[in-house]
């Protein structure tokens, strides 16, 4: 199999990704950064009418997603709906600014989804138009200016913690010291598309931990879930090409979850090395 990284951008929060410097873990970088957009893109004023079909991405969570790109000019505040007869909307937001994202599930008029923020960049915001129970159909994604500052109501944050902690651990366990050889397949489970499979780490306050997952068939993506990590750290190219690398401290005692998974659809062998 051949193996080609995915070009992506750089921060330590939800919305754009740069390359870290080998090494350097990402705090709650979220995957819709990374996940292809295609040419669906909508701004300030616009509407567009869409489609979630079966060959859009299924969450562990059971949410057909579908990522467009949001052109937002700073400091404007946009009201963000994902209106559907179809189906139950859901609605995520990440980008510069928005923490860990957000997200919301009947916040527009019916069963209809809507979200609001103030841009605080010209680039790096992402809608995400779900539905929930991996339901199809057509919908409408619309983007308008707030005429009244903080008329929009509360949403909620996002988090993807929910579906990575679904994935199950049976049989693999790692520990400092190990090398394990394995493979991401069609039959492991799946993240957004992507083949993943997730392993149980024990963790003990303060001591440091390394971990590096290196295939030459796919290009990989770590992150690890567990206590006091809240969203998780995530990581693309930390160990240079296209392998990954989490180098942290764990803050608390217990058991912690790292998933092993990929940018894009690629399968195929990996060495994990702590």
């Amino acid at each position: 199999m051949s193996r080609s990284c995915v070009v992506v951008a750089v921060t330590t929060v939800l919305g754009l990704v740069v390359f870290p410097e080998p090494g350097l873990a990402q705090t709650g970088t979220s995957i819709f950064s990374v996940l292809e957009t295609g040419d669906r893109r909508i701004g300030v004023g616009e509407e567009s009418r869409g489609a979630l079909t079966d060959a859009d991405l299924l969450s562990a969570g059971g949410r057909r997603v579908q990522v467009w790109v949001l052109d937002a000019p700073p400091g404007e505040e946009v009201q963000v709906d994902l209106r559907s007869s179809d189906f139950d909307p859901f609605l995520y937001a990440v980008g510069p600014g928005l923490a860990e994202g957000l997200r919301d599930d009947d916040g527009g008029n019916g069963l209809n989804s809507r979200v609001c923020f103030t841009a605080e960049a010209d680039a790096g915001y992402r809608v995400v138009a779900a539905s929930l129970s991996a339901g199809t159909g057509s919908f409408t994604l619309s983007v308008s200016a707030v005429d009244v500052p903080g008329s929009c109501g509360e949403v909620s944050t996002a988090s993807e913690v929910t579906d990575l902690n679904a994935l199950p651990t049976a049989g693999r366990v790692l520990a400092v010291g190990d090398e394990v050889a394995g493979a991401l397949t069609e039959n492991d489970a799946h993240f957004y598309g992507s083949p993943a499979q997730a392993w149980a780490v024990q963790g003990v306050a303060g001591a440091p931990f390394s971990v590096d997952l290196i295939s030459g068939d796919f290009d990989a993506f770590l992150t690890i879930l567990g206590p006091g990590l809240d969203e998780g750290l995530t990581d693309d190219d930390g160990a240079g090409r296209c392998d990954s690398r989490l180098t942290f401290e764990f803050p608390e005692s217990g058991e912690y979850r790292l998933v092993l998974s990929t940018l894009g659809s690629g399968t195929g062998s990996f060495t994990l090395i702590a």
